[in-house]
C-alpha cells in the first residue's frame, strides 16, 4: 500500500551521510511539465556546453558499464533539464525532454538539492504522469552546492544502489566542479584524468605483482588438493587483473614505440602457434590464406601482436565448441590487408557500434579495453580497421596497415 501523498518533508528527520541528505520511503515526483522553448533551450545548452561535455566524458562510460536501467539527468543551476543520457529499456517510463524544468513539485529530489544545498538521495516510488513505479533510487548531484554550476540526476532500480556507488559519484562530481572553477576545457581535463588513473593504475599493478609472489611461495609445499586449487584460482585472477591494469595503462599513457621492421605474417603465425591449445580445445579448423610475399612494416611488435592476438582470441572464444577461423593477409594499393573471420555466434546488432568504446564488454569479468586498445594502435599507425558480424553466421575484422 503506498503512503498518501506528502505535503512537506521533513528535512529535521533525515540522515546525512557523505554531505547527502537520504530519504527513506520518499513519494518523489517527475511531473510532464512544458518544456521551454527551443530557442531558450539552445541558449542555455550553448551556456552549460562545458559541464554537459564534462558530465558526459565521465558519465556515459559508467551507463554502459552498469548492468541495465539507468538514466542519468544533465541540468542546469536552476533545474532546467539540458540532457538526457539513458541505459535500458526498464527507464523508458520517465517521459523526459529536454528544456522540461525538474523543480516545479517539492518533493522532487531536484527540487530538495537545491533548497538545500545539499547532494540528494531518495530511495523510494516515483509518481510520473499520475503512474506509480517502486523501488527506484534518485541521487541528484549539485555540481558545487556552494554556487551550483549545474545538476546530475542518477535514477537507478533500488538493487543497484550501494554507499561505495554514491561516493564515487560524489567523488566525479568534485572532479567536475574542479575542472569548470578552473577553466579547464575538455582536453586539459581528459588529460589530467588519464594521468591520475595511470599512476594509481602502475601503483596497484605494483601491488598485484607483490601479493602474486608471496601466494606462489605460500604454494610452494602445499600438498592438499582443494588449497592447491583456491591458490591456483587466486593467482588466476590476479593475472586477470593484472592484464586488465596494462592494458588501461597502454589506454591512458601516451605511447612510446620501439620502432622496428615487422612482418605481420611472422606475428600472426607465432600467435597461432601459441594457441594451439586453444585451437585444439576448441575443435577449431584454420583457413589460412596468407600471402609469403608481405612487404615490412615500421613500428613495434608488441603492439602490433597485441592487435592480432586480442582478435583471433575473441574469434576463437566466440565459436566455443567447434567452428573455422579464416585468416587471410595481403599485400594492396600499398597496404597490408588483415581479414580475421569466425564462424562464431557474432555480434548483436545493437552493441555492434559500441564494441570499441572503452569500458564496454559483454563478457563476464572483461574489462572493455581489448578492442578499444586495438582501435588505438591501429590509428595511431595510421591505419583503420571495419568489422561485419552476422547473427549465428560469424564476424569478420578487416584491418588495413600503411607500408610507409
Amino acid at each position: 500500500m503506498v503512503n498518501n501523498l506528502k505535503e512537506e518533508v521533513n528535512v529535521s528527520q533525515q540522515e546525512q551521510i557523505d554531505n547527502c541528505l537520504v530519504f527513506e520511503n520518499l513519494d518523489f515526483y517527475f511531473s510532464e511539465n512544458k518544456p521551454i522553448s527551443n530557442q531558450s533551450l539552445e541558449g542555455l545548452i550553448n551556456k552549460n556546453n562545458n559541464l554537459i561535455q564534462l558530465v558526459k566524458i565521465v558519465y556515459d562510460n559508467l551507463i554502459d558499464m552498469a548492468p541495465r536501467n539507468v538514466v542519468v539527468l544533465i541540468a542546469d543551476k536552476k533545474g532546467i533539464l539540458l540532457e538526457i543520457l539513458k541505459h535500458g529499456d526498464g527507464v523508458n517510463f520517465l517521459k523526459f525532454k529536454k528544456g522540461m524544468p525538474l523543480t516545479l513539485k517539492k518533493d522532487n529530489p531536484v527540487a530538495i538539492a537545491l533548497k538545500e544545498r545539499k547532494n540528494v538521495i531518495c530511495k523510494g516510488i516515483i509518481w510520473e504522469g499520475g503512474q506509480i513505479h517502486l523501488n527506484w533510487i534518485n541521487i541528484t548531484l549539485l555540481i558545487n552546492p556552494m554556487d551550483p554550476h549545474g545538476l546530475v540526476s542518477v535514477i537507478l532500480p533500488t538493487s543497484t544502489y550501494s554507499s561505495t556507488l554514491v561516493n564515487l559519484l560524489n567523488l566525479l562530481s568534485n572532479f567536475i566542479s574542479l575542472s569548470i572553477l578552473k577553466n579547464e576545457d575538455i582536453a586539459q581535463t581528459q588529460l589530467y584524468y588519464q594521468q591520475m588513473f595511470s599512476s594509481l593504475a602502475h601503483e596497484v599493478k605494483n601491488i598485484l605483482t607483490t601479493i602474486r609472489g608471496f601466494i606462489q611461495l605460500l604454494s610452494k609445499d602445499e600438498e592438499n588438493p582443494v588449497k592447491i586449487s583456491y591458490t591456483n584460482f587466486i593467482i588466476k585472477e590476479l593475472d586477470r587483473a593484472h592484464e586488465t591494469l596494462k592494458n588501461s595503462i597502454f589506454y591512458t599513457t601516451s605511447k612510446e614505440q620501439r620502432v622496428n621492421l615487422c612482418k605481420v605474417d611472422d606475428i600472426i603465425l607465432e600467435i597461432l602457434s601459441n594457441l594451439n591449445d586453444l585451437i585444439n580445445r576448441y575443435n577449431i579448423k584454420l583457413n589460412l590464406q596468407i600471402s609469403t610475399e608481405l612487404p615490412s612494416i615500421t613500428g613495434d611488435k608488441t603492439q602490433f601482436r597485441q592487435v592480432f592476438l586480442n582478435i583471433i582470441q575473441n574469434a576463437i572464444e566466440a565459436m566455443n565448441t567447434s567452428g573455422t577461423l579464416t585468416i587471410k593477409c595481403y599485400f594492396h594499393n600499398h597496404q597490408i590487408y588483415t581479414i580475421i573471420e569466425d564462424t562464431g555466434i557474432g555480434i548483436p546488432a545493437k552493441i555492434k557500434n559500441k564494441i570499441f568504446q572503452p569500458f564496454f564488454s559483454t563478457k563476464y569479468g572483461g574489462t572493455g579495453l581489448g578492442l578499444s586498445v586495438v582501435k588505438q594502435i591501429v590509428e595511431q599507425y595510421k591505419g583503420q580497421i571495419f568489422v561485419k558480424s552476422h547473427k549465428n553466421k560469424g564476424t569478420s575484422f578487416t584491418i588495413i596497415l600503411p607500408v610507409q
